[in-house]
């Protein structure tokens, strides 16, 4: 992950081997949960009959209870998490970095803006960023990098008004679990986010990671990846969080316009169900050619 801006899959030494696996009669299907990797097989095996057998199915989460808020209603908590095997280096590749840069220029105007970060945090540049505004803030930011129960867990996404992730690509399951809480989220655009997050509409995208960080090569099916940007900041990047994070804490009825809209979209299209049906027709189509 994250070093194929200039790969050709032709010129790798596992190409034949993962050619023959996929065009073997004995691979019935193959199923992806973004679009273009269902798109994308066909040309990166330079084999047109494929598209029979690869699938878009995606993924669905439940919708939970909500649970009181816990905490006092006049705050607006930002929520931003770290992967689920807590490495401290997906806090760069999740956009923990802008996060932070673009919550000194909220909290700046929005004292009751509160940034919580349930991750642990890099040594270096994040840590001395995260130290600074602490004293700058020190009544706003808050730390969780201890293992939760998913009680707790509940309870903290109940508590939370924002969802921010500007991520070099999807991460599904985080940004669904997050929209079936009712919570707006504010992500990047990158790769294969858009299947999951209409913009304006069930969530905000931030320009400026497709194409510079992650994205589709049409030519050769590729996804290219360059995670090199995301160990530094991005102004721009940092400039449109802080404006539309500020829009959403500033305009309490956007933000529960986005996130009605985003339980929703979990509720009616990305939900186990449609999933579970969606298998379901997969499987029988492979069963029923055999």
């Amino acid at each position: 992950n994250g070093k194929t801006k200039d790969v050709l899959p032709t010129d790798t030494p596992y190409f034949p081997m993962r050619k023959a696996m996929i065009e073997s009669p004995a691979c019935r299907a193959i199923i992806a949960h973004v679009k273009t990797t269902a798109e994308g097989i066909p040309k990166v095996f330079e084999n047109p009959q494929l598209e029979q057998k690869v699938f878009f199915v995606p993924m669905g989460v439940n919708t939970p209870d909500l649970l009181p808020r816990t905490t006092p209603d006049g705050s607006i908590n930002l929520i931003f998490t770290g992967s689920w095997n807590q490495t401290p280096q997906n806090f760069f590749l999740r956009g923990g970095l802008d996060t932070l840069y673009a919550f000194d220029k909220i909290a700046h105007l929005n004292h009751k803006a509160n940034l919580i970060l349930r991750s642990p945090i890099p040594y270096g540049e994040p840590e001395e960023v995260l130290d600074n505004l602490m004293k700058k803030y020190p009544n706003q930011i808050k730390i969780y990098s201890d293992f939760m129960d998913k009680d707790e867990w509940h309870q903290f996404l109940c508590n939370a008004d924002i969802f921010v992730l500007p991520s070099a690509r999807i991460h599904v399951v985080s940004i669904l679990e997050a929209m079936s809480f009712g919570l707006p989220v504010v992500v990047s655009d990158g790769w294969g986010i858009d299947d999951y997050v209409d913009d304006g509409r069930t969530g905000i995208i931030i320009p400026g990671r497709y194409g510079t960080v992650s994205w589709y090569d049409e030519k050769t099916g590729m996804l290219r990846e360059d995670y090199e940007p995301m160990y530094k900041s991005d102004p721009k990047i940092v400039e449109s969080l802080a404006e539309e994070i500020g829009i959403l804490i500033n305009h309490p009825n956007e933000r529960e316009r986005l996130g009605m809209a985003a339980r929703r979209e979990v509720k009616e299209r990305f939900n186990f169900e449609n999933w579970n049906r969606d298998l379901k027709l997969v499987l029988d189509k492979t069963v029923s050619n055999s």
